[in-house]
């Protein structure tokens, strides 16, 4: 028992180890890169405003459409095969271009994509296709712009485009960088410092910037009023222009190359021969001839055939100094004497001697200085201001002017020599009497058509007054009056000064008099001191020289005569000074006065300030109150909170204050114990807070307090906030104000987005002025040309740093748990909007960042509008709208092939005529396999043909001979020519007449559609030799023996036919072939069924489309040869078979096919055809050519061999082993 179910087990395990082996898997080849340069030929094409353009010279970042043809070698590439190329790094990329397909007569090849880089890169990936059709090539074209960054300086540059075979270069000219074609300048030229008082000016006129092509080129220059031209400085030199609009002057050109001319006040060049399509500088100077005349404008215009004159316009100005020029220096009190100077011949223009005079004219109250006047040569070759020479000039006369004219006087001088450069005359006047009110002077000057004048003022030296120091911390003012400052004699001297405005109190003891610098006791003498309101000086003998009278004063706000509290506080000072002159009884008087203005605090007594610390949100306010330490009795002071601040409770803190000398009020350093000192109120309600100092304070103070703006919309961004002085007398201050900046105040919403590719980065600011918002919600409504990404929404959290400064946060929010995003499609309209609830108050500032897909055309515009709406102190509704302008690259794609078709004659070997009836079974190499592409047979003329071939390797084997001839048993490789049709001639032997009778079969057919012959283990199998397979004229399709069929057992076995062949009841009987085991040589027929298949009435019709013809893997539908035992294969056309129809019965001893129950004939059945399988038709095809030449290839007969004899042994040991009955 053990030994039969041993052999049972080995005999399974072989027919399952040949099975596996004779379907196998199909191989698979992985997609490849190309690396061989599939590129043929490239074309670039340059747009203006969509426009191709024709000219030679192109626009920098112009528009640019590459075009590329490629192509693949013929069996060479297949489908997911890619290839790979850069772009050069001349072209830019506004963003990726994804999935355009290479199309060709509706079909698709593959697809390109380009991918936005450095460099940019171009892919194209093959489909499926590519490998079915001969010569297969296309084209795509990339839109894209030149990039301006990668260029070099010159407009000339080169491009390489690797291609098969070599590199393909294109140079390419551009436009340079320049706003007009024509540009002109002008430069003064002259030996001084930036070219002061040129001479002449140099003109430079450049055409033809843009390169372009003219034909009588043409400028023209009128030439302005008071220049002339000079014609031998006209020369023009070639132009080397750069692209960033920069040009470099070439070689001169030579005369004969252009013509010159002036007529007319214009000034034309002409360039002769051909057209120019260069640039050109031309040059010329024109002499000032008009010297009082310094700005000139000139234009030129650039002009040809057949274009529009273009100008250029240029404005010189030429820097000169003027011929004559006069200045009042300055005046001495003390002395009574002017300064004067006069400029003369400061252009630089030559004067004769003659000419060279200058009358110079003034007031008869004043007279000449002797011996003041001096003359100094200017040069300006280091400064335009004028350099002063060391050596005065003297060669000149000096006279009293001819004519003086009433109530004048002056003088005349006369230079000795000509006069070429530019001379400065100094001298001094004197009042020839004393100055007691303030007198105007005016002084003239005049040579040849030239005139210059000038005034001055003299003010008196009798008294003045002023204030000389101040002391803030002693409260007091130095008050300074000089007397007789010009040194005049002066009788009967009194000096009063009075405290106008009161306010000042006289400080005991500070009064000094002083002579010079020498403090007098006596020679004068007090009266009339009154502390409040002024004193007397009187002097006991007649003044000769300056005297000062020096004393302090304190000052108060509480003593002035006025309110301070409404009108700014100022303490005047006045001084008057009586005398009489020298023999003269007559008393004179003047006075002069004095303010003193105090610092704001001060004129306030007191002073406020602010600062906002943006990370707490909170205000620090300081208050300096009684800086002028009024005594005062119950003071307080009051400061009510405005814009919505809240007070920090227990914040305020009181610090003493001192007052320095230059009035800076300096804080104490420890604090003042509230309770005995001072109190502290707070008002909610009113917002008032108060601190109330008690008894009587003599003293400065600082308040420090802070307010918050916490749980409030912050939407001001600017606090305002007033304290307030008082005490029970009423106010003893003015009001204190103080206001800080909030930073971001009001900033609820913004956004911004900027483009990345094919996408749009947006980023949103939310509640950057930290506002307290409930129920917060961000709703955002995109437009329609675009469409958000879901996936790269991410909330962060901002911090803000005292300043204000907002700084994004690195970890995301969670979705769900701290805010809720919803995103709604509105299928009827395409549009999008999302919304963004945060689950709890905020307070504080976020960034929202996402991305949305550009749906949009180039240049669109693509915007998105937010809203923030919450509830805070405020009901908040706020709206930003941001838009984008997208640029996007696009692409566009084409392909194509060609199929072969294969011509056969058929013909006989020794006469060639020709044969009907010859029946071929193209196969096409699919690696270790064929696959059948189809059948034809011969007509009447001993034609045939195989259309719309794939491109590959084919082998041509013959299925049937023509009636009387031997078949040709080997394969014939197929060579395609380079013509569309390639013609085969293949020739037959006549047979020999056959001596042996047809096989017939032994039974009648029995027809069971049944897919699949079920073996049962009862009955036991009985091996019944097959009939021999050979032709006859009555059956053209002869019955082919199994390869290695299983033995038949005892009882009438009955063949299961394909699933597609529906039997007819009108041929019950005629047998039929298996056509889909073909004869093998290297195999002797064994056993087969005893049934024959009854033949179908008509083979069904199945349509395959010519470009739809799947090449598949190693499985060969209409036969293909396999090493296991199959069932009797289908009649063609069934290649749909399933794979149930090829098994084939078990060969194991006890294994014996039990018949299906029988079906009923049906009409044509509907056959489907696998997308891997290739429909057959006509004759009966064998399995496969007899044996193809694949390289490497091993025989499976040794495996045939090994499975028989272990199936014999099998055999052998089951029928040993048998029980006996």
């Amino acid at each position: 028992m053990m030994k039969r179910n041993f052999a049972a087990i080995l005999s399974f395990l072989i027919i399952m180890l040949q099975v596996t082996y004779g379907f196998g898997f199909a191989p698979r080849t992985d997609a490849a890169e190309i690396k061989n340069n599939i590129i043929s030929s490239v074309n670039m094409t340059v747009y203006d405003n969509g426009v191709p353009v024709t000219d030679a010279v192109y626009k920098q970042g112009a528009e640019v459409k590459l075009t590329y043809d490629w192509q693949l070698p013929d069996k060479t590439y297949q489908g997911g095969d890619t290839y790979t190329f850069d772009l050069p790094d001349h072209f830019v990329l506004a963003s990726d271009i994804s999935g355009i397909p290479l199309k060709a007569d509706g079909m698709t090849l593959g697809r390109l994509d380009v991918r936005k880089g450095n460099p940019n890169q171009a892919t194209l990936t093959f489909g499926d296709d590519v490998d079915k059709y001969f010569d297969v090539h296309g084209s795509f074209a990339i839109r894209t712009a030149f990039d301006k960054a990668s260029f070099t300086e010159t407009t000339v540059q080169r491009i390489v485009f690797p291609v098969n075979g070599g590199n393909k270069t294109v140079t390419v000219r551009f436009v340079p960088d320049v706003p007009s074609t024509i540009a002109k300048s002008g430069t003064p030229v002259g030996a001084n410092k930036d070219h002061y008082n040129a001479a002449a000016i140099d003109w430079t006129v450049d055409v033809n910037k843009t390169l372009a092509s003219v034909n009588g080129a043409e400028i023209t220059d009128p030439i302005p009023a008071g220049l002339a031209v000079n014609i031998d400085s006209v020369k023009v030199y070639l132009l080397d222009m750069k692209l960033n609009g920069s040009a470099v002057r070439g070689k001169q050109l030579l005369s004969s190359e252009y013509t010159a001319s002036l007529a007319g006040g214009k000034l034309k060049i002409g360039f002769s021969g051909a057209p120019i399509t260069g640039a050109y500088r031309l040059e010329y100077t024109t002499d000032l001839t008009d010297a009082g005349k310094t700005s000139f404008t000139n234009t030129a215009s650039f002009s040809g055939r057949g274009m529009t004159a273009a100008t250029a316009t240029a404005k010189v100005t030429v820097a000169s100094g003027s011929p004559l020029a006069k200045t009042f220096v300055s005046y001495d009190p003390a002395n009574r004497i002017s300064d004067w100077e006069i400029r003369y011949n400061y252009n630089e223009r030559i004067i004769a001697q003659a000419d060279a005079v200058l009358k110079d004219v003034f007031d008869s109250s004043q007279t000449l200085v002797p011996g003041s006047l001096n003359i100094v040569p200017v040069s300006f070759s280091t400064s335009v201001k004028g350099t002063e020479g060391k050596s005065p000039f003297t060669n000149y006369t000096l006279n009293p002017p001819a004519v003086n004219g009433a109530g004048k006087s002056g003088f005349e001088l006369r230079f000795n020599q000509d006069v070429s450069g530019a001379y400065l005359i100094k001298y001094k006047t004197q009042a020839l009497n004393r100055v007691e009110e303030e007198t105007t002077v005016k002084n003239t000057v005049s040579s040849g058509s030239s005139t210059a004048t000038d005034s001055g003022k003299l003010t008196p030296a009798i008294i003045g007054k002023k204030v000389a120091a101040t002391d803030y911390a002693a409260k007091t003012v130095t008050w300074e009056v000089t007397i007789d400052g010009d040194s005049y004699p002066m009788n009967q001297v009194s000096v009063k000064d009075s405290f106008t405005n009161k306010g000042l109190k006289l400080v005991p003891g500070s009064i000094v008099v002083k002579k010079g610098g020498s403090t007098l006791s006596s020679g004068y003498s007090l009266s009339n001191v009154e502390e409040t309101k002024g004193f007397e000086v009187k002097f006991a003998s007649a003044l000769a020289g300056p005297y000062t009278i020096i004393y302090k004063t304190y000052f108060d706000n509480q003593w002035l005569n006025y309110d301070w509290l409404k009108t700014t506080a100022k303490f005047e000072n006045a001084a008057t000074v009586k005398w009489s002159d020298a023999g003269s009884s007559a008393t004179k008087s003047k006075t002069a006065s004095a303010v003193f203005t105090p610092n704001s605090k001060e004129r306030a007594n007191g002073f406020k300030s602010g600062d906002y610390n943006a990370a707490t949100k909170e205000i620090t306010w300081t208050i300096g109150v009684n800086y002028n330490r009024s005594e005062l009795n119950n003071a307080k002071v009051t400061d009510v909170l405005e814009s919505g601040q809240a007070y920090v409770a227990g914040s305020l803190s009181v610090y003493p204050m001192t007052v320095e000398k230059d009035g800076d009020a300096v804080k104490g350093t420890t604090k003042i114990v509230p309770g005995k000192v001072y109190t502290v109120t707070y008002d909610e309600g009113g917002k008032q807070l108060e601190v109330a100092f008690s008894g009587k304070i003599q003293a400065g103070y600082y308040l420090v307090f802070k307010t918050s703006l916490g749980g409030k919309a912050v939407d001001s961004p600017e606090i305002d906030n007033t304290a307030r002085l008082s005490s029970g007398n009423g106010k003893e201050s003015r009001d204190l104000n103080a206001s800080v900046d909030i930073p971001n105040a009001g900033q609820f919403i913004d956004k911004t987005g900027v483009q990345n590719n094919t996408k749009i980065k947006w980023s949103v600011n939310i509640n950057y002025s930290q506002s307290y918002i409930e129920n917060a919600v961000i709703t955002d409504y995109p437009t329609d040309n675009q469409l958000l990404l879901g996936d790269s929404f991410k909330l962060y959290p901002a911090t803000v740093s005292a300043d204000g400064k907002v700084t994004k946060g690195s970890k995301p929010l969670v979705q769900g748990t701290d805010y809720r995003l919803d995103i709604q499609n509105d299928a009827a309209t395409g549009k999008q909007q999302f919304t963004l609830a945060f689950l709890a108050p905020i307070e504080k500032p976020y960034v929202l960042e996402y991305e949305s897909l550009i749906v949009a055309k180039d240049n669109d515009k693509v915007s998105n509008s937010v809203q923030l709406s919450g509830n805070s102190s405020i009901t908040i509704t706020k709206e930003k709208k941001y838009e984008v302008t997208v640029a996007l690259s696009a692409a566009e794609a084409v392909g194509t092939g060609s199929r072969k078709a294969l011509k056969l004659i058929k013909t006989d070997a020794q006469d060639g005529s020709k044969l009907a009836g010859a029946t071929f079974a193209l196969y096409r190499d699919a690696g270790t396999a064929a696959a059948l592409v189809g059948t034809v047979t011969t007509d009447v003329y001993g034609a045939a043909a195989f259309g719309n071939l794939w491109p590959g390797s084919y082998y041509l084997q013959e299925v049937e001979a023509p009636e009387g001839y031997v078949i040709q048993p080997d394969p014939v490789p197929v060579a395609f020519n380079s013509t569309t049709e390639t013609t085969l001639t293949l020739t037959n032997e006549k047979a020999q007449p056959s001596t042996s009778p047809s096989p017939t079969p032994e039974a009648p057919a029995t027809a069971t559609p049944a897919p699949t012959a079920a073996p049962t283990p009862e009955a036991p199998a009985t091996a019944t030799p097959a009939p021999t397979a050979a032709p006859t004229p009555e059956a053209p399709a002869t019955a082919t023996p199994a390869p290695s069929a299983a033995p038949t057992p005892e009882a009438p076995a009955t063949a299961t036919p394909a699933p597609s062949v529906a039997p007819t009841p009108e041929t019950p009987a005629t047998a039929t072939p298996t056509p889909t085991a073909a004869p093998t040589p290297e195999a002797p027929a064994t056993a087969a069924p005893a049934t024959a298949t009854p033949a179908p009435s008509q083979p069904p019709i199945v349509e395959v489309p010519d470009d739809e013809v799947p090449l598949g893997g190693n499985p060969q539908p209409g036969g293909s040869p396999t090493p296991e035992a199959s069932a009797a294969p289908s009649p063609a056309p069934s290649a749909a078979a399933t794979p149930e129809a090829s098994a084939a019965p078990s060969p194991a001893p006890s294994a014996a096919p039990t018949p299906a129950p029988s079906a009923a004939p049906t009409p044509t059945p509907i056959i489907e055809v696998p997308d891997d399988e290739i429909p057959v038709g006509g004759s009966p095809v064998p399995d496969g050519p007899v044996k193809l030449p694949q390289t490497g290839e091993a025989s499976p007969w040794p495996i045939y061999l090994a499975g028989g004899a272990l199936i014999a042994i099998g055999v052998l040991l089951a029928a040993k082993f048998k029980p006996r009955k």
